[in-house]
């Protein structure tokens, strides 16, 4: 702003300076004029004193003339110079804003940009603390003997399907909330047709499902299903068709929203899906590497093809070597049609369950990737992986994995003197996972091996699922389910609104 009020400034003294000038050269013409309108010779001024006025007239004008004509060019040229130099000047007041725009936008951006890197490290810092390791070596406190059995954690929650199996075979309501704050749909049983002194409830919110009972004092008193937690004390009287009110009673959140019945018998089918799909698992896949001497960095371990005899059996501890062209059962994201993604893997079932190994030296290798990006696909996003160390493996720097989804790390390495003694192959195991991971059972004993043997296949398994398990309840895993749960509920509620105005 200071330097345009500066030109302007310029610009004026200029055109006051050209100004002046063309004044003093009209008064110098005018003085020339005068001294031209005299005689030369002083005698003959009182004779020629009329011709010569008159002679003066006639030539002063035709001077004049001359003079104004030359003059006129003059300041027609000035004129256009003016112009032209105006035009300039506007030019440059015009480019100065967008110039200054153009420093302007670079500035904001640099700063955006160290803004940005900011975040970053400041982000790479919060997953830095975020992904502290917890391992866990054994407990001298822990016994396993021969007859130790090994239960999955809350294997009734993540198998049971608890709208098909208690709601959808006999009498029930469906409702959905019309607030506009979260989707929730619920199930209620028909208190009416109900036998138990409770009435089963379902409430789906976008984090979890809440299975609870509601109060029916006209059934008879029966023992509750173990699929459903403990009734929510209520001293409401039961009255015909007031599945609401129940409804209500059973969660103090329910009772502040509004709520339609859903009559349409498609909503059951979708419900089912919807359970079958987000609240249901069946199946784990699980991520084996093997670290041979000298490697130190994850692109190393990724690039390994070999399979030594050692590793060889501690695969047919996990599991079953299968042809995966035609296969029929689980496949974990492995092509069963083409083989693009090998010829055989390891495959296992355990306890109603169904696993699928991924091991690396069985997918394909890209001597031109050294990443190998077609292995890391697959076990970069396994929340379980088991790295097996070969002999001579010193140290293991679990911080050079940087997948986000790996959660829970068992490294295994074989125990020669004690397989030697055992007269079968022993394992020392050591159990990582990132900070946020909730211990696990079956706990390690202190000194432990786990043997080559269907005790020791047990183990290891029902540890790896209930490691998968924590991981789930991790902030990473919960967020991610959160936001697909809310996306089919909000779906599933706007579809059964538009089909009820259609009715």
């Amino acid at each position: 702003v200071e330097k345009e009020a500066k030109q302007e400034k310029e610009e004026k003294e200029e055109k006051g300076d050209k100004e002046k000038k063309d004044d003093r050269g009209y008064d110098v013409s005018a003085m020339t004029l005068k001294s031209l309108s005299g005689l030369d010779n002083p005698e003959e001024e009182t004779k020629g004193k009329g011709k010569g006025r008159e002679k003066g007239k006639d030539k002063g004008k035709e001077k004049g003339k001359d003079k104004g004509k030359d003059k006129g060019k003059e300041k027609g040229k000035d004129k256009k110079k003016k112009s032209q130099k105006e035009q300039k000047e506007q030019e440059k007041q015009e480019e100065q804003p967008q110039q200054q725009k153009q420093k302007v936008v670079e500035i904001e951006e640099k700063a955006e940009e160290k803004e940005n890197e900011k975040e970053n490290q400041q982000q790479n810092k919060k997953e830095e603390k975020e992904y502290e390791w917890v391992c866990e070596w054994g407990s001298p406190e822990t016994i396993i003997t021969a007859e130790t059995e090994f239960d999955i954690r809350h294997v009734e929650r993540i198998t049971t399907r608890f709208f098909q199996d208690h709601l959808m075979q006999d009498g029930h309501y469906n409702y959905i909330s019309l607030s506009d704050t979260e989707p929730i749909i619920c199930s209620v049983e028909d208190p009416n047709k109900a036998s138990d002194d409770q009435v089963k409830v379902m409430i789906r919110f976008e984090a979890e499902d809440h299975r609870v009972f509601g109060v029916n004092p006209s059934g008879a008193p029966k023992k509750r299903p173990r699929s459903f937690s403990a009734g929510v004390p209520t001293k409401m009287i039961v009255k015909k068709d007031n599945a609401l009110r129940i409804l209500h009673s059973s969660h103090p959140y329910l009772s502040s929203l509004r709520l339609a019945r859903v009559d349409d018998p498609q909503f059951d089918q979708k419900l089912s899906k919807f359970e079958e799909d987000n609240c249901i698992i069946k199946n784990f896949k699980f991520g084996v590497l093997n670290i041979h001497k000298g490697q130190t960095e994850e692109d190393e371990w990724y690039s390994n093809s070999t399979i030594s005899p050692d590793f060889g059996q501690f695969l047919s501890l996990l599991g079953t070597k299968i042809a995966l062209k035609g296969w029929v059962n689980f496949r974990g994201g492995l092509d069963v049609k083409t083989e693009t993604t090998g010829t055989h893997s390891y495959y296992s079932q355990h306890q109603g369950f169904e696993i699928m190994f991924h091991v690396a030296s069985l997918l394909p290798f890209n001597e031109a990737d050294k990443q190998q990006l077609e292995r890391k696909r697959h076990l970069g996003n396994d929340v379980v992986m088991i790295l097996f160390v070969e002999e001579g493996v010193e140290t293991l720097d679990l911080s050079v994995v940087k997948s986000h989804f790996n959660h829970v790390f068992c490294v295994v390495s074989k125990n020669q003197k004690k397989s030697e003694e055992m007269g079968c192959a022993q394992y020392n195991v050591m159990f990582a996972n990132k900070k946020g991971v909730l211990p696990f059972p079956p706990f390690l004993p202190r000194n432990w091996t786990i043997p080559n043997t269907d005790h020791g296949h047990e183990f290891l398994l029902t540890k790896l699922i209930n490691g998968e398990l924590g991981a789930l309840k991790t902030p990473v895993f919960l967020e991610k389910a959160k936001r697909t749960r809310r996306v089919f509920l909000k779906d599933m509620i706007e579809t059964a609104m538009s089909e009820a105005q259609k009715k």
